[in-house]
C-alpha cells in the first residue's frame, strides 16, 4: 500500500500492474518474489525474481516421464483437480 498498490495489482493494466512489480522490486531488492492473485483463475500464483534462484535445489528430488507408469493415478488426479479430461 506504501507504494500505491492496491487489488487492481491483480487485474489491472498490465503496464501498471508491471510499474507496481518494478517498484515492489526497487524498495525489497532481497525479496525472493510476490505472491498474488491470478487474473486468470482467481487463485493464488508467485512471480519469483532472481534473488530466488539459490531457494531450488540443484537437483529435483524426483524425475521421471509423464509416461511413467508409477504416475498414472498422481495424473489423473491432477486432471480431475482442474478439470483436464485425459484421453
Amino acid at each position: 500500500m506504501r507504494l500505491g498498490a492496491s487489488h487492481v495489482i491483480n487485474t489491472g493494466r498490465r503496464d501498471v500492474c508491471r510499474a507496481w512489480a518494478r517498484a515492489l522490486r526497487a524498495a525489497w531488492p532481497d525479496a525472493d518474489g510476490l505472491r498474488h492473485t491470478s487474473s486468470m483463475t482467481g487463485h493464488p500464483g508467485v512471480t519469483l525474481w532472481t534473488p530466488a534462484a539459490n531457494s531450488f535445489p540443484a537437483r529435483p528430488d524426483f524425475s521421471e516421464l509423464l509416461a511413467h507408469p508409477g504416475l498414472a493415478t498422481w495424473l489423473a488426479a491432477a486432471c480431475r483437480t482442474v478439470g483436464y479430461r485425459m484421453l
